[in-house]
């Protein structure tokens, strides 16, 4: 018995000398771009992708380009909460070159003509991108991507790489939970609107901050807090838009009570109520003394003088709110600035 199975494990070795066979990698996905008579070829093999052309490649005398991390911006977003998908790209078109990246971006902000293409098969209907939202008492934003899938299929993600379905939260950091509301979803993808207001509601709990992206500013809870940080509570989004990078104001914003804005805001309203006051309080004294005296002439002086304080408090009231106006038109106070990158 024992001679028999040495027999029989020497008979299958020697046929695996003779035949021998070869193990392809599973094929998970093919992505097809057609672009200028073009097929850009995606082919996502064992957590990795392999495409028809490489970065510099000349086709039609044009060199082809591939942005920074294409590859791996391409895998992270084909993952799906069902599946494997076909992200959008964009193709950058120049007289010399193209280039490819992954991200939809705005006409009116690219350096050529740029082109939001969906793969032919398994692919990504639509991508809409929304302006940068702010992380509560920071300097840092996240940009919310939403993503339909030709299932219907709703996504979302904060860095346009790694999407997750429309109901689950995504954690910024350690410190920063995000929800979002299902309505915002609905909302852009059949709303005809070239903008979709997005706002930005904020709860601390625990020491960490959650946040719940709403299309309904009334949906925030009490507690909120987004309108306390200085930053921004109105976000909006755009049909393949970029996102948008945000500055602080000269003055800072004056919601915010750290700022110099808050307390040029405060002097303003203090000298609105007691500039009026004063003026009463000043003009009492007068007449009151020109009634002991029974000066005829000093109460006319009085009169003169009431007049003269009536006009001061006036303008007290009303330039205050003028410079606030202008401060607020230049630029100089109010919330952050939100460009388009």
């Amino acid at each position: 018995m024992k001679n028999s199975k040495i027999f029989t494990f020497t008979l299958l070795l020697a046929l695996s000398l003779f035949c021998p066979f070869k193990v392809e990698a599973k094929e998970e996905n093919t992505c097809i771009y057609k672009v200028e008579s073009q097929e850009l070829i995606f082919k996502l093999n064992s957590n990795k992708v392999e495409t028809n052309w490489k970065d510099g490649d000349i086709i039609n005398g044009k060199i082809w380009y591939q942005s920074n991390n294409l590859s791996d911006e391409f895998l992270r977003a084909s993952n799906s909460s069902n599946g494997t998908v076909c992200p959008t790209i964009t193709v950058e078109e120049n007289d010399d070159y193209n280039m490819v990246m992954l991200n939809p971006i705005d006409q009116n902000h690219c350096n050529g003509i740029c082109k939001t293409i969906n793969a032919e098969t398994n692919g990504v209907t639509k991508t809409i991108i929304g302006n940068s939202v702010g992380v509560y008492n920071k300097t840092s934003y996240f940009v919310p991507y939403f993503r339909m899938l030709n299932d219907g299929t709703i996504e979302w993600s904060i860095d346009g790489a790694n999407y997750k379905d429309i109901s689950k939260a995504i954690s910024y950091n350690k410190d920063n939970n995000i929800t979002i509301d299902k309505n915002i979803a609905k909302d852009i993808f059949t709303n005809d609107a070239q903008y979709n207001n997005i706002y930005r509601c904020v709860v601390k709990k625990d020491g960490k901050y959650e946040y719940k992206l709403t299309s309904n500013k009334n949906a925030c809870p009490k507690n909120d807090i987004s309108e306390k940080d200085g930053q921004a509570t109105k976000s909006l989004s755009y049909d393949g838009a970029q996102g948008a990078s945000c500055t602080d104001t000269i003055l800072g914003d004056p919601a915010d009570e750290d700022s110099t804005a808050w307390l040029v805001k405060q002097i303003f309203n203090y000298l609105k109520v007691l500039g009026p006051m004063i003026i009463l309080v000043m003009s009492a004294i007068d007449f009151t003394k020109a009634i002991i005296a029974g000066d005829d002439e000093t109460m006319q002086k009085c009169y003169k003088r009431l007049i003269t304080r009536l006009v001061l408090a006036i303008a007290l009231f009303v330039v205050p709110t003028l410079v606030e106006v202008l401060l607020d038109v230049f630029g100089i106070t109010g919330g952050p600035v939100c460009v388009l990158d």
